[in-house]
């Protein structure tokens, strides 16, 4: 009959509990892994060292072995304890465990060595220690309330429980038939020795089935919660492809009236308007729509009974193993459109309702005018054409108010848009065709979100050097980044501003026209949070900067 040389079983234990360490290694780097992987995989390298001591001890002294060998032993036992305590949540091993318990096993370890203790003491108290670690180590175990994890938890438990019926009653072998030997061939040691192999491997393995076991679990809840998010929003939820539907959440099956069976047989596009179903079909065949969410654009729904619903659409691509299509999400903007279309109808109507009335108050005042001309012809009272000079002085006031509020009627009429600073710089310009200067530009590709009227911004600025600087030869329009956005810098080389006057010339009640002007293009500005003020230095030039925040400009070349 082949007996196993016991050195021969230490060095199938140190070969084994290397290739774990590898294992254990390459599964970390690859995998999610929780608090304690990284201990039991420091153990198995420690328990690997003390196999090598048992394996040779003849290369160093026997003392030194033996001590090195149980310390390494012990203090890998205590690691993967200590695993467990950390993988279950109850926090690290206690400290008493490494401060005492270790340092007092390997004095004694000494002292019975040194002193020759006999078995009939030293193993008893040896298994007194022992069963002290167990039992502390294999309490999470028991006491954890983790139902995923229990029967790799119990497995675990099972494999150590043996582990010490064999270890204690090899301990029993040794009192009842001979002295203590490590490497005494008798079916008891071997077979301890055997199993010491085989509960490191399930061990080993049941620890990352635990780590897997719990991502599995953390997979389930979060896509539990992430359902129920998709479920519980608003918005119309869809994964699809270009010609079927995996998952609508339960506001689009309610938008639609159909059932999750009967939705995956129906095409996204089915689901909209002829013409949203040909721009959704054009974006998603944009090799542009990848792993970045596609720009907000406008759909159009079908609901179950035939009507129509707003929405505003963001696509994204999906790829994975058994998954390949599209997510999109749909913000509904029914109601918001309904409320805008109205808001439209309301301004259009009150626009045109003002436009009448500026009208028939212009030719009121016109025709006042023309009398009041008619009356100073025919008064011979000098007093009298006083007062007739005064009385025209007030209805030229009231016409030139009336041109301003027509001038003030289209703001905010329509929404804010992209526009090119070139270009509507030169359209507001051409307004201004008595403007005889250089002009130098330097704004090629810039585009700011404002308001339609930006061109009355540059027309109010050319008029405002052609009428009050009439020395200017130059006029010059430029752009600099700043941390606070980008300013852009309209400036002349006339007389300038007085400092006095920098802020008063956007006030509304000035004496001069250039003040409704200037307050009209601050208000055209402020639409969409762009600022203006006066720099110049007096008799250098006026100087006016625009500072445009940041996320209301941008470039459309490459500078």
């Amino acid at each position: 009959m082949w007996v196993p040389d016991i050195r021969t079983i230490f060095l199938v234990q140190f070969l084994i509990n290397s290739f774990l360490t590898l294992i254990l290694y390459v599964f970390r780097k690859n995998e999610k892994t929780y608090p304690g992987f990284r201990t039991w995989m420091l153990s198995l390298p420690v328990m690997a060292c003390a196999s090598l001591f048992f394996f040779r001890p003849d290369q160093v002294p026997l003392l030194v072995a033996i001590l090195a060998a149980n310390m390494l032993l012990l203090f890998a036992l205590i690691m993967r304890f200590d695993s467990i305590w950390r993988f279950t949540g109850s926090g690290p091993y206690p400290r008493i465990i490494y401060l005492i318990a270790l340092p007092a096993t390997i004095l004694f370890i000494i002292a019975s060595q040194y002193f020759g203790i006999p078995d009939s003491v030293r193993i008893p108290i040896l298994t007194i220690i022992f069963l002290v670690i167990v039992i502390a180590g294999c309490i999470p175990l028991i006491s954890r309330e983790e139902p995923e994890t229990y029967r790799l938890r119990m497995s675990i438990f099972f494999v150590i429980g043996i582990w010490v019926v064999l270890f204690i009653a090899r301990l029993a072998w040794f009192m009842a038939f001979g002295e203590f030997s490590l490497y005494d061939i008798n079916v008891v040691n071997i077979l301890y020795l055997f199993y010491s192999i085989v509960a490191d491997i399930l061990t080993t393995v049941f620890f990352i089935l635990l780590n897997m076991a719990r991502t599995r679990s953390e997979l389930r809840a979060s896509e539990q919660r992430h359902r129920h998010l998709c479920e519980n929003l608003p918005d119309y939820i869809v994964v699809h492809d270009t010609g079927h539907i995996y998952y609508a959440n339960q506001p689009m099956l309610q938008l639609t009236g159909l059932s999750p069976q009967e939705i995956r047989t129906r095409s996204f596009e089915s689901l909209l308007t002829p013409a949203s179903a040909v721009a959704v079909r054009q974006i998603i065949a944009s090799p542009n729509t990848g792993t970045v969410k596609s720009d907000p654009f406008d759909v159009d729904l079908l609901q179950n009974d035939g009507t129509i619903r707003h929405g505003i659409m963001q696509t994204i691509r999906m790829s994975g193993n058994d998954l390949s299509g599209f997510l999109s999400v749909i913000t509904d903007i029914t109601e918001l459109k309904m409320a805008e279309n109205s808001l439209s109808r309301a301004t259009t109507k009150l626009n045109l309702l003002t436009h009448l009335t500026l009208n028939e108050i212009h030719n009121a005042v016109f025709y006042l005018s023309g009398y009041i001309e008619l009356g100073k012809q025919a008064a011979q009272d000098p007093k009298m054409q006083k007062v007739i000079d005064r009385q025209m002085e007030i209805v030229q006031t009231i016409s030139k108010l009336l041109l301003f509020a027509r001038e003030y009627q289209g703001l905010g009429l329509k929404p804010p848009a992209w526009q090119n600073v070139m270009h509507t710089y030169l359209i507001g310009v051409s307004h201004t065709p008595h403007l005889d200067v250089t002009r130098t530009l330097e704004v090629d590709g810039l585009e700011i979100y404002a308001d339609p009227l930006l061109e009355n911004v540059f027309s109010t600025l050319s008029e405002n050097v052609a009428v009050h600087s009439r020395t200017a030869t130059a006029i010059s329009l430029r752009y600099k980044e700043t941390p606070e956005g980008l300013t852009l810098i309209f400036e002349d080389n006339g007389i300038g501003i007085p400092a006095g006057e920098k802020e008063k010339i956007f006030e509304r009640k000035t004496k001069e026209k250039k003040g409704l002007g200037l307050f009209l293009v601050r208000e055209i500005l402020g639409i969409t949070e762009i600022t203006i003020c006066e720099t110049g230095e007096p008799g250098q030039g006026a100087r006016f900067e625009i500072l445009v925040p940041k996320g209301a400009y941008r470039f459309t070349r490459v500078r």
